[in-house]
């Protein structure tokens, strides 16, 4: 009777412990499923917003009046020609922003479009270079999509397209210290100041707010990245140019 009775305690103890050890394993598999779905809803809504920040309506919009234009003139080859690459940057962009990293070589390859069409519409007012040390190849390298692109937006528009007089924006690459450095520099533009304060008068944009949906992006990165600080950022201005420093964490293919 007492060898039954000890057997029916621990048969009922074993089912108890099966029963809590499964409801703690349904509680935990739903709050995982629910961080998930989270994470995967925040990382969408960033994404969107990222698409929306880079394809820029007004860009667009002024980008495809000049090659109207173009074509009011029988300019018929410059404008498809043009007409071919904003196709592309738009593509680029609907296509990276879906990206965690993309190679530093197709980030540079819509930046190049971008300053080909905003060349395109600015004829005499820049120009523009991109540059590597030796032993970088930028298809070997990893960044997070459109992490450099907002920065030479905002220098643009903030610094070579403020005035008449003409510009030139280079953007050299190179390691340091196991980190991929990018020094954008304004060279050969005057940096408008005022009398009164001596500051830049034009309505440049702080980059961090401007990039903040990629800086968002690339924390969601960091977890591939092991790197606490996906991009960083230094910006001086001097009398002849101006200069803003990025470093990022080595990321090979």
């Amino acid at each position: 009777m007492g060898n039954g009775l000890t057997t029916f305690w621990f048969i009922t103890a074993i089912i108890i412990i099966f029963i809590i050890a499964f409801l703690l394993y349904e509680t935990l598999k739903y709050r995982y499923l629910y961080k998930k779905m989270n994470y995967e809803k925040e990382l969408t809504e960033s994404e969107l917003k990222l698409i929306r920040n880079q394809l820029n309506p007004h860009f667009i919009f002024n980008t495809l009046n000049t090659i109207q234009s173009y074509l009011s003139s029988n300019d018929s080859f410059k404008a498809m020609t043009h007409l071919s690459k904003l196709g592309k940057f738009i593509r680029n962009i609907l296509e990276y922003s879906g990206e965690r990293l993309i190679s530093l070589e197709e980030e540079l390859d819509n930046i190049n479009l971008y300053l080909e069409l905003e060349k395109f519409r600015f004829t005499r007012l820049f120009n523009f270079k991109i540059d590597f040390e030796n032993r970088i190849k930028p298809e070997t390298l990893l960044v997070t999509p459109f992490t450099i692109f907002p920065f030479v937006e905002n220098i643009l528009k903030n610094e070579l397209l403020v005035s008449q007089t003409p510009g030139f924006l280079e953007l050299n690459f190179y390691i340091r210290n196991e980190k991929l450095m990018c020094n954008i520099t304004v060279k050969d533009k005057p940096v408008v100041r005022s009398k009164k304060t001596g500051k830049n008068t034009g309505q440049s944009l702080n980059p961090r707010h401007l990039n903040k949906t990629t800086l968002h992006l690339s924390k969601q990165n960091d977890k591939i990245t092991n790197s606490k600080n996906a991009v960083s950022l230094k910006k001086e201005a001097e009398p002849a140019d101006v200069k803003t420093l990025l470093s990022f964490p080595l990321i090979y293919a």
